[in-house]
């Protein structure tokens, strides 16, 4: 089963990371956060997010695929918005 959105489902159970991430939307500086089994790094100057595995020795790294998504995508899943995204605004990223 994929993993790649199961930050989402951590914002939704810890307000901390949940904080972290809106911040990190809000924000005018290239951030990066580490999650348990994710790598989110945000891009403002683009307004994009970059979804990858936390790291290359993780048991869900093969369960992760580096994705890309804007920050609106970003802020429509957060709010459980998931019906409003299109298959366009999820892209997937060739492995690095």
């Amino acid at each position: 089963m994929e993993k790649t959105f199961d930050w989402i489902l951590q914002c939704r159970r810890d307000a901390k990371i949940k904080e972290k991430i809106c911040n990190a939307l809000a924000g005018k500086v290239e951030t990066e956060i580490q999650t348990e089994i994710h790598r989110l790094c945000f891009f403002p100057k683009t307004q994009h997010l970059k979804i990858f595995s936390a790291s290359e020795n993780s048991l869900f790294c093969s369960k992760i695929i580096p994705t890309q998504i804007s920050y609106a995508t970003a802020q429509k899943m957060i709010q459980g918005d998931w019906d409003s995204i299109e298959n366009d605004e999820i892209v997937r990223l060739k492995e690095e």
